[in-house]
């Protein structure tokens, strides 16, 4: 049986062409030692507490309740071995909670991770 490698010249081709959408999605977290220490939820929180000072504010714009909101800082801060916030005491608006420096590192460490790990499209077409 031999093989037909003759091809038709494009304008014998009937079908119209099909665009196939491919999706690229990376999702980046940190560990250490092999544990959980951070993911895009926690970057989240954290920019959420540098913009609002303030956990409890944090936690209700990203919908998150209160205690698992402070939950995840601990973890977080457990995992690290180092304070990711800093808590202002105080009364009315002279309390609430800012960033350490650690945790400000931690964040633009998710920022520039979160521009390398954008959403990335690739239309082509099938033959």
């Amino acid at each position: 049986m031999a093989l037909d490698l003759v091809t038709r010249p494009p304008r014998d081709q009937h079908a119209p062409p099909c665009t196939v959408n491919v999706h690229v999605r990376t999702k980046s977290w940190l560990e250490i030692d092999g544990r959980f220490a951070l993911g895009p939820h926690g970057f989240e929180l954290l920019r959420a507490i540098e913009q609002h000072r303030s956990l409890a504010a944090a936690a209700r714009a990203l919908g998150w309740s209160y205690r698992h909101a402070w939950d995840y800082i601990r973890r977080a801060e457990d995992a690290f071995g180092s304070s990711l916030v800093r808590v202002r005491v105080g009364k009315g608006r002279a309390r609430g909670m800012t960033l350490s420096r650690f945790g400000r590192d931690v964040l633009h460490l998710g920022e520039r991770l979160s521009v390398r790990s954008r959403s990335i499209t690739l239309s082509a077409r099938s033959e």
